[in-house]
This record gives structure tokens, C-alpha cells and sequence, in this order.
């Protein structure tokens, strides 16, 4: 006979607020603020079908969280909320302040973009990555035609990955090419701004 459990489900949230600043490139006055990192942790609790219990369901006493249980509740949540930040504290290091600013890269009062929401390593790889995968993935489809023509050896083994990689090549290369080259010429158009980048202050 299956057993039937009531159940119950509590959420636990940590965040932090990190504090940010910059000057803007274009207009030159300070902007700052906070950029608020929060996770959640869902527990589930279960407890046994009692048909005979006077408060039953979402209301058992039996689903009622323990103290050893809540906080571990918070440790969980506070510990994703510290992997989160130590990644974006990472980003930041590299100089890839769009991860985690991209919001936040519009001037409040010029309404101009700052230039480093478009960092410049990442749109140069964009553009290599696709400018290699493009004729890559055209290579593919043409051993792909050559082999229906009869022209090239085609065997169960190769056909597919031909498929596979032709298919992906031919769309991930030309949509890093023309990313890449539009965040770059964005990035460009700002030459009239200096790279003031800003300064994030993470926890400890």
C-alpha cells in the first residue's frame, strides 16, 4: 500500500548589496550605487499521513521547521549566495565588468553607455571564434553535398558528425562574427570617452 506524506516547503534568501562606483566617461560626473546579489535555497519537509490528526496538512505540527533545520536552511542559502559573489568577484579581477554591472553601464544623467560594457578581448574572440567556425561549418556542408553527388566517401560514422558539426558551426560562427563585430564597433564609437572602469566593492 503506498504511503502518503503531507509536505511542506520553506524558502531561505540571503543577499548582499554591492556597493559600486564610476566616473562616466562622456559627462564625467560620479555615478554609484549598489548591485543587490540574492539566492534562494528551497527545503522540503515531509511528514507521515495521520487521517485522525485535528490540524492537518500545510498546518501539521509535524512540518514545522526545527531550529537545527532553519538554520541550516540559512548556511545552504548563505553558502550559494558566497559562490555567486566569489564568481562575479572573479569576472571583475579579469576586467569583465558587463557580467556583472550590464545594468548598471548607462550614465543616470548622460544616458551614454560606458565603454567597458563592451570589453575588448571579449568582442576580439567573439570575432576570431566565428571567423574560424564560419568557413569551418561551410567546409562540413560541402563534404556533406560532395558525398549525395557521389564525389566524396561518406560513411555511417562520418555522416553524422558532419551533420552535427556543420550545423553548429554554421550557426554558433557567424553569430559570435556579427556580435563580435558590432560590440566592438559600439565599443569604437566611444572614443570620445576615456576607460574609467569602476570600482566594486565585494565582501571581504
Amino acid at each position: 500500500m503506498a504511503k502518503h506524506y503531507w509536505e511542506k516547503t520553506y524558502h531561505f534568501t540571503s543577499h548582499y548589496d554591492v556597493p559600486f562606483r564610476y566616473v562616466c566617461g562622456h559627462c564625467g560626473r560620479e555615478v554609484s550605487g549598489v548591485r543587490k546579489v540574492e539566492r534562494n535555497y528551497d527545503y522540503c519537509k515531509t511528514a507521515p499521513f495521520d487521517r485522525g490528526a485535528s490540524d492537518q496538512g500545510r498546518n501539521n505540527p509535524k512540518l514545522a521547521l526545527t531550529e537545527v533545520e532553519e538554520k541550516q536552511g540559512d548556511a545552504k542559502a548563505e553558502a550559494l549566495l558566497k559562490k555567486e559573489l566569489a564568481f562575479y568577484k572573479t569576472e571583475v579581477g579579469k576586467g569583465r565588468y558587463d557580467v556583472f554591472l550590464k545594468q548598471h553601464s548607462k550614465c543616470p544623467f548622460c544616458q551614454n553607455v560606458q565603454r567597458w560594457a563592451y570589453p575588448l578581448k571579449k568582442c576580439w574572440i567573439e570575432i576570431l571564434f566565428g571567423a574560424a567556425a564560419t568557413p569551418l561549418g561551410a567546409y562540413f556542408l560541402y563534404r556533406i553535398i560532395a558525398g549525395f553527388r557521389g564525389t566524396a566517401a561518406l560513411d555511417d560514422t562520418t555522416f553524422p558528425l558532419l551533420v552535427i558539426g556543420g550545423a553548429m558551426f554554421l550557426v554558433l560562427g557567424p553569430s559570435a562574427l556579427v556580435t563580435g563585430i558590432l560590440e566592438l564597433r559600439k565599443r569604437n564609437a566611444m572614443k570620445d570617452q576615456p576607460d574609467q572602469v569602476p570600482e566594486v566593492r565585494f565582501p571581504g
